[in-house]
């Protein structure tokens, strides 16, 4: 562009100076003046190809970075206009920025959104639309992203406003959570699930991916005379929050991981080994420990809340192995686990007291999972809570790597806890009266076992340790 030549003329090159230059926005592609510098050429070649035209201004010049506002669709395009679709909407704003290197955003409300109460959002909601906006601009953005206004211009001083100063101040935004919150839906609180992400991932993860603990949201009713879709045209499956249910998403701290030279990641345990996916890594268990403690205080936190039978605990990858560990170790009751592509840690003890309490356990793997091989060596790990007596449910998929399903698996597996007694006891009747016979091609394949007595992160193969 036209500045950035600017810029390295006047004394600036690329090796001593990074340029950040706004791209051209969507509806400024045909705008008859300059004021961003770019060519005509350049303009042309973004909208139909922006990530060619970002890769040839990088490799032009060799240090620049590309940025532009993240904002929400008017109500007109598709934009939110009711509580749920502006906390969804503040989870995917920058979905579709991705070719990009940053982002501008800021905490405001987007417009024509009209919230049940007369008095507005809660400060509960607001905070938790300010959290999951943080999730998406950290999870959909690699270099990083700007804040629009550290105060709000005209703002009078400690009044409140949409800066990033007032936002800190009052609650909306906290960028130093260690622990991120998904509020229930649908009014009364009913049950609560703590859910652990894997190695490199913090809490923050799922809040740009909500969609792992909704439920697939019911198709409408055709018109009568309303023509079908072709059989071989796939329809995207829509889903939306279950009522009643509150998701912790607890974040692990950053820790130097001595398999990696030192370098510090989100991880709930440092890797003193990297066995390549072969068997468990090696790990401190004072570490191990430490978690434990603060996983039971929120569990405890939960069950004062709603009942023990109504909280669920379970994890992703290392946060599988993790929550199993937790909750294997945890003196009350719960509601049962789920642990997706991860396996039973050696540390952890099972006691029969705890057999006793008959906690279900569901078990997700992908048989194609590279990180943590099913048959090599995870599956004998949960033989061991088989051997013990306790009821261990498990899933494997076929062509399944790591992280491949874990959402259809956290879906699944809150359909099947949350349907009402009288819902299971027919569909388990039913099964044995008549079993629908399975297409030779049916996808997903899946392969079920039912043990004792009867799923942008997470780490991949190229990650390193997950186990």
């Amino acid at each position: 562009g036209k500045l950035l030549a600017a810029l390295r003329a006047g004394g600036l090159p690329p090796d001593r100076c990074q340029a950040v230059l706004s791209a051209p926005e969507p509806n400024d592609f045909d705008a008859d003046d300059d004021a961003d510098g770019w060519t005509d050429d350049f303009r042309s070649l973004f909208k139909t190809d922006p990530e060619a035209a970002s890769l040839g201004t990088l490799l032009a010049d060799g240090n620049v970075l590309l940025e532009r506002a993240a904002t929400f669709p008017s109500k007109e395009d598709g934009g939110p206009d009711d509580a749920q679709s502006a906390l969804d909407a503040a989870s995917h704003l920058a979905d579709d920025l991705g070719m990009l290197d940053l982002v501008t955003w800021s905490a405001a409300l987007p417009s024509g959104v009209k919230f049940k109460s007369k008095d507005g959002p809660t400060a509960e909601w607001r905070r938790e639309f300010g959290q999951r906006l943080i999730g998406s601009v950290n999870g959909g953005m690699e270099s990083g992203w700007f804040f629009d206004a550290w105060e709000e211009a005209g703002s009078p001083e400690g009044a409140a406003g949409e800066g990033l100063k007032a936002a800190l101040a009052d609650g909306r935004l906290d960028l130093a959570a260690d622990e991120q919150v998904m509020q229930p839906a649908g009014g009364k609180h009913t049950h609560s699930l703590v859910y652990l992400h894997g190695f490199t991932c913090d809490g923050y993860s799922y809040l740009s991916e909500p969609e792992h603990f909704y439920k697939v949201k019911k198709a409408k009713k055709k018109k009568k005379g309303a023509k079908s879709k072709a059989k071989d045209e796939e329809e995207e499956e829509d889903y939306e929050p279950i009522p009643g249910l509150k998701v912790v998403l607890p974040s692990a701290p950053t820790r130097k991981i001595t398999a990696f030279s030192g370098d510090e990641i989100p991880s709930w345990y440092d890797y003193l080994t990297d066995l390549d996916g072969h068997g468990e890594d090696s790990y401190p268990p004072e570490e191990l420990a430490e978690i434990v403690t603060r996983i039971h205080a929120i569990i405890d936190r939960e069950v004062a809340l709603v009942g023990a039978r109504n909280v669920f605990v379970g994890g992703g990858s290392q946060g599988s192995g993790v929550a199993l560990h937790c909750a294997l170790n945890y003196a009350g009751d719960l509601g049962g686990l789920i642990c997706t592509m991860g396996h039973v840690l050696s540390e952890s003890e099972i006691r029969p007291e705890w057999v006793e309490r008959k906690i279900p356990v569901f078990v997700y793997h992908g048989l194609s999972d590279r990180v943590m091989p099913w048959d090599e060596w995870v599956a004998p790990t949960y033989k061991r809570l088989e051997d013990a007596g306790i009821e261990v449910r498990i899933q494997t998929e076929e062509g399944a790597d790591h992280g491949d399903a874990e959402a259809a698996w956290c879906r699944g597996f809150l359909a099947d806890v949350l349907r009402p007694s009288s819902v299971k006891t027919v569909a388990k009747k039913d099964k044995k009266e008549k079993a629908a016979p399975k297409k030779k091609d049916e996808r997903p394949v899946v392969r079920a076992a039912f043990l004792g007595t009867r799923p942008r992160c997470p780490a991949t193969p190229e990650d390193g340790p997950g186990s």
